[in-house]
């Protein structure tokens, strides 16, 4: 394990820490550096974990908000430092993060605003919903639901159901009680959505992401029979030595170069619950081009799942990126122009002062010139009482060459 290197040696908002592939040292690592931002409670608003795995070795890099960053780390520096050090990290950012054009996913999740309304709903039948049209029928009238031949059963099910175009039924709900950011307690609630499953684990699920993305997701299994439904959140999770060794033995089959998890409103941002403090853990399963090639071949052609795989074919849009935008445009825009009026003032102060020093030696340089005039005049009149002298030296030496003739 390596020296933490915080925001303040990296000049950027960053926490890096290295690890060995050891289980038990993964969670150590975990742990250092969930304190490092726990040690600034106005970092823990929002931060992301990536963990990259490269060379038997595991890089931890903790991604703060970068807005968040500039307010703990740089506000206390002078102005022209902050403003520095926050310009140079979009520029180099911008200069050493690519850009992944050849791929554009045709739409994003927005995980900054809250859901208003699901794409699947759970059916409360559950696994033993008998009623083949149950998910294709949600908005039909009644002239439709009678033609197809829909159950008075599964009328029933459409009483208080939220807007929905698929209902699942793999019924596998977290019941745990959570605590919310205002002291309620409530029920997780978080389900397994059975149409986005591409294998069942023992303790885990590996699904889909909902974004037409190269990656996956990897969340604990909810399990009835434990006494917290094994509910783990995201903090709990890569504390668990359990959970390292359940990793490293699916990255060893599927391939995947990295993880990520989100935390604090990064990861809540969508609740429904404004008040939601954290969610069900999920981990997202980042893969490179030959990682995600390498696992469609994994999965039988021709089937529905290897067909969304396909689908799932475009990079991840850089966080990094949207970093910089954020960092421009809630702080440098604000602070890159005060910088120029204080610069524009304390440039015209230093102005003011080199014409007032211009202006005494100007005062001066007339002060010298005028002494100057008067040397002069006086050596004109010293030169003249010379001359006179010396012409009454040369007359006095002819008068003596005469005599003595």
């Amino acid at each position: 394990m390596t020296r933490l290197e915080d925001p303040e040696k990296l000049e950027s908002p960053y926490f890096k820490l290295q690890s060995t592939l050891e289980p038990n040292d993964l969670v150590k690592t975990s742990k250092i550096i969930l304190q490092a931002v726990n040690d600034e409670p106005k970092l823990t608003q929002s931060y992301c974990l990536e963990v990259r795995f490269e060379d038997n070795k595991a890089f931890f890099t903790m991604c703060l908000n970068p807005v968040l960053w500039f307010d703990v780390y740089l506000r206390k520096k002078s102005l022209d430092v902050a403003t520095k050090i926050a310009r140079t990290f979009v520029t180099n950012t911008r200069l050493t993060v690519p850009y992944e054009n050849e791929k554009v996913s045709p739409f994003e999740v927005e995980h900054c605003q809250t859901v208003n309304s699901l794409a699947f709903s759970t059916c409360i039948y559950g696994k033993s919903c008998s009623d083949r049209k149950c998910s294709k029928f949600l908005f039909a009238d009644s002239f439709y639901l009678h033609l197809y031949g829909v159950s008075h059963r599964y009328l029933e099910s459409l009483i208080n159901i939220d807007n929905s175009v698929a209902r699942d039924h793999l019924d596998i709900v977290c019941k745990d009680i959570t605590k919310t950011r205002d002291g309620r307690e409530n029920t997780c609630n978080f389900h397994i959505i059975g149409s986005l499953v591409i294998w069942e684990r023992k303790k885990y699920f590996i699904l889909f992401r909902r974004e037409p993305i190269r990656g996956l997701l990897f969340i604990p299994r909810p399990d009835e029979g434990k006494n917290n439904f094994k509910h783990f959140d995201n903090t709990a999770l890569i504390k668990d030595q359990l959970f390292w060794q359940d990793l490293l033995n699916e990255r060893k089959s599927l391939g995947f170069n990295s993880i990520s998890l989100n935390y604090g409103i990064w990861e809540t941002g969508q609740a429904r619950d404004k008040y939601a403090q954290n969610c069900h853990a999920h981990v997202n399963l980042n893969f490179d081009d030959v990682g995600w090639t390498n696992l469609k071949e994994m999965v039988p052609a021709d089937t529905i799942k290897r067909k969304m795989l396909n689908d799932r074919d475009c990079p991840e849009p850089n966080n990094l990126l949207k970093n910089c935008l954020e960092l421009e445009r809630f702080r440098l825009q604000i602070v890159e122009p005060q910088l120029m009026v204080e610069n524009s003032t304390k440039l015209a102060e230093k102005m003011d002062n080199v014409f007032s020093i211009l202006y005494k030696i100007n005062e001066n340089l007339s002060e010298i010139n005028a002494k100057l005039s008067e040397t002069n005049a006086k050596l004109s009149e010293i030169n003249a009482k010379l001359s006179q002298l010396v012409d009454l030296l040369i007359a006095k030496e002819q008068n003596s060459n005469t005599k003595n003739d």
